[in-house]
Protein backbone atom coordinates (compact mmCIF):
# COMPACT_ATOMS: atom_id res chain seq x y z
CA UNK A 1 0.00 0.00 0.00
CA UNK A 2 2.71 2.43 1.02
CA UNK A 3 4.78 1.81 -2.19
CA UNK A 4 1.77 2.02 -4.40
CA UNK A 5 1.09 5.91 -2.99
CA UNK A 6 4.73 6.51 -2.96
CA UNK A 7 4.07 5.81 -6.87
CA UNK A 8 1.27 7.65 -7.44
CA UNK A 9 2.87 10.69 -5.24
CA UNK A 10 5.73 10.34 -7.95
CA UNK A 11 3.48 10.51 -10.81
CA UNK A 12 1.70 13.34 -9.69
CA UNK A 13 5.15 14.92 -8.79
CA UNK A 14 5.53 14.69 -12.91
CA UNK A 15 2.41 15.83 -13.72
CA UNK A 16 2.66 19.10 -12.41
CA UNK A 17 6.12 19.39 -13.88
CA UNK A 18 5.44 18.47 -17.21
CA UNK A 19 1.70 20.37 -16.78
CA UNK A 20 3.48 23.12 -15.77
CA UNK A 21 6.05 24.08 -18.64
CA UNK A 22 5.64 26.83 -20.83
CA UNK A 23 7.32 27.01 -24.53
CA UNK A 24 7.87 30.44 -23.87
CA UNK A 25 10.11 30.52 -20.77
CA UNK A 26 12.25 27.39 -22.41
CA UNK A 27 15.06 28.32 -25.26
CA UNK A 28 17.54 26.10 -26.81
CA UNK A 29 21.05 27.10 -27.35
CA UNK A 30 19.90 28.96 -30.90
CA UNK A 31 17.38 30.98 -29.28
CA UNK A 32 14.64 28.89 -30.34
CA UNK A 33 12.04 27.15 -28.45
CA UNK A 34 13.22 23.82 -27.03
CA UNK A 35 10.82 20.52 -27.78
CA UNK A 36 8.70 20.26 -25.14
CA UNK A 37 7.63 17.44 -23.47
CA UNK A 38 3.96 16.09 -24.78
CA UNK A 39 1.50 17.62 -21.66
CA UNK A 40 -0.66 15.38 -20.33
CA UNK A 41 -3.63 17.70 -19.43
CA UNK A 42 -6.13 16.78 -22.46
CA UNK A 43 -8.80 19.24 -23.53
CA UNK A 44 -10.47 16.33 -25.42
CA UNK A 45 -11.22 14.65 -22.28
CA UNK A 46 -12.31 17.53 -19.73
CA UNK A 47 -15.01 15.85 -17.54
CA UNK A 48 -16.72 17.25 -14.53
CA UNK A 49 -17.00 14.69 -11.30
CA UNK A 50 -18.53 15.64 -7.69
CA UNK A 51 -17.51 13.54 -4.83
CA UNK A 52 -16.09 13.85 -0.99
CA UNK A 53 -12.66 14.44 -0.38
CA UNK A 54 -11.00 11.17 1.28
CA UNK A 55 -7.16 12.38 1.77
CA UNK A 56 -5.36 15.46 0.52
CA UNK A 57 -1.94 15.40 0.30
CA UNK A 58 1.30 16.68 -0.86
CA UNK A 59 4.68 15.25 -1.77
CA UNK A 60 7.79 16.63 -0.83
CA UNK A 61 10.96 15.88 -2.78
CA UNK A 62 14.06 17.36 -3.49
CA UNK A 63 14.43 19.60 -6.21
CA UNK A 64 10.64 19.38 -7.61
CA UNK A 65 7.80 21.67 -6.75
CA UNK A 66 5.20 20.06 -4.22
CA UNK A 67 2.27 18.68 -5.73
CA UNK A 68 -1.12 18.64 -4.02
CA UNK A 69 -3.13 15.95 -4.69
CA UNK A 70 -6.47 14.49 -3.62
CA UNK A 71 -8.36 11.54 -3.59
CA UNK A 72 -11.75 11.94 -4.35
CA UNK A 73 -14.71 9.51 -3.99
CA UNK A 74 -17.40 9.74 -6.47
CA UNK A 75 -20.62 7.75 -6.94
CA UNK A 76 -18.65 5.05 -9.46
CA UNK A 77 -15.07 5.48 -8.26
CA UNK A 78 -11.75 6.69 -6.04
CA UNK A 79 -9.92 8.57 -8.50
CA UNK A 80 -6.88 10.37 -7.81
CA UNK A 81 -7.04 14.55 -8.42
CA UNK A 82 -3.87 16.51 -9.09
CA UNK A 83 -4.35 19.82 -8.03
CA UNK A 84 -0.85 21.60 -8.30
CA UNK A 85 2.39 23.07 -6.38
CA UNK A 86 1.49 23.62 -2.80
CA UNK A 87 2.83 27.20 -2.64
CA UNK A 88 0.12 27.87 -5.61
CA UNK A 89 -2.59 26.29 -3.73
CA UNK A 90 -2.01 27.86 -0.22
CA UNK A 91 -2.10 31.04 -2.07
CA UNK A 92 -6.16 30.64 -2.56
CA UNK A 93 -8.99 31.05 -1.02
CA UNK A 94 -10.34 27.80 -1.35
CA UNK A 95 -8.81 25.10 1.57
CA UNK A 96 -9.40 21.76 0.95
CA UNK A 97 -9.19 18.87 3.29
CA UNK A 98 -10.54 14.96 3.91
CA UNK A 99 -14.44 14.81 3.91
CA UNK A 100 -15.32 17.84 1.73
CA UNK A 101 -17.78 17.26 -0.61
CA UNK A 102 -16.21 19.46 -4.17
CA UNK A 103 -16.56 19.17 -7.82
CA UNK A 104 -13.88 19.29 -9.75
CA UNK A 105 -13.62 20.01 -13.60
CA UNK A 106 -10.12 18.69 -15.28
CA UNK A 107 -8.56 16.94 -17.86
CA UNK A 108 -9.06 12.33 -17.29
CA UNK A 109 -6.17 10.82 -17.73
CA UNK A 110 -4.51 7.55 -16.94
CA UNK A 111 -1.46 7.34 -14.51
CA UNK A 112 0.40 4.19 -13.65
CA UNK A 113 -2.35 2.11 -14.63
CA UNK A 114 -5.05 3.88 -12.63
CA UNK A 115 -7.54 6.61 -13.32
CA UNK A 116 -6.38 10.17 -12.57
CA UNK A 117 -8.08 13.87 -13.05
CA UNK A 118 -5.30 17.03 -13.79
CA UNK A 119 -7.61 19.46 -11.86
CA UNK A 120 -8.32 22.94 -13.83
CA UNK A 121 -11.19 24.32 -11.53
CA UNK A 122 -12.24 23.19 -8.41
CA UNK A 123 -15.64 24.07 -6.46
CA UNK A 124 -16.62 24.02 -2.75
CA UNK A 125 -19.74 25.33 -2.07
CA UNK A 126 -19.75 28.92 -3.48
CA UNK A 127 -16.20 29.58 -3.94
CA UNK A 128 -14.11 28.20 -7.14
CA UNK A 129 -10.35 27.69 -7.23
CA UNK A 130 -9.27 28.05 -10.70
CA UNK A 131 -5.80 26.14 -11.65
CA UNK A 132 -5.68 26.01 -15.56
CA UNK A 133 -7.10 27.28 -18.30
CA UNK A 134 -9.32 25.91 -20.97
CA UNK A 135 -6.31 24.63 -23.03
CA UNK A 136 -4.71 23.24 -19.70
CA UNK A 137 -2.20 25.89 -19.39
CA UNK A 138 -1.45 26.30 -15.19
CA UNK A 139 -1.80 29.64 -14.25
CA UNK A 140 1.27 29.64 -11.45
CA UNK A 141 3.19 28.98 -15.05
CA UNK A 142 2.09 31.76 -17.04
CA UNK A 143 1.06 35.22 -17.63
CA UNK A 144 -2.63 34.67 -17.79
CA UNK A 145 -4.95 35.64 -14.74
CA UNK A 146 -7.25 33.22 -13.78
CA UNK A 147 -11.24 35.29 -14.66
CA UNK A 148 -12.78 35.99 -11.29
Amino acid sequence: MARRRLGVAVLACLVVCVASSSPAQDKGPSGTPAPQPPMLYNPQTVETVRGMVVSADQVTRAGLPEPVHLRLKTDREIINIVLGPRWFIDQQDLKITALDKIEVKGSRIILQGQPAIIAAEVKKGEKVMKLRDEQGAPYWGSRAQPQK
